[in-house]
């Protein structure tokens, strides 16, 4: 049986192979989850911008750093301190 560490990097990467999409971190290419959402709440309508990376490409990124996606720039607004495989990272228009 394998272990559970060696069966969720194997689901970490498969994820990122099948939503993941070229993107550019400070002019290197990388796997990773786009998303550009509007939803509506209580406030009206919200916008987000968040980035999912590998754990260990997160742990190298900083507030600020920039990122290449679809032709548009952009920027890391902010990057939660949590040990999950895949990190989702907020983004901001450069």
């Amino acid at each position: 049986m394998p272990k559970i560490s060696a069966v969720r990097d194997r689901q970490k990467k498969l994820t990122l192979e099948t939503f993941g999409q070229p993107v550019f971190i400070r002019g290197i290419e990388y796997s990773a989850i786009f998303k550009d959402e509007e939803f509506i709440d209580d406030v009206g309508v919200r916008k987000t911008l968040s980035l999912s990376v590998d754990k260990d490409l997160a742990i190298l990124l900083v507030r600020g750093d920039s990122v290449y996606v679809d032709n548009v720039n952009y920027k890391i607004d902010h990057i939660p301190d949590i040990n999950d495989p895949i990190i989702e990272m907020d983004l901001k228009h450069a």
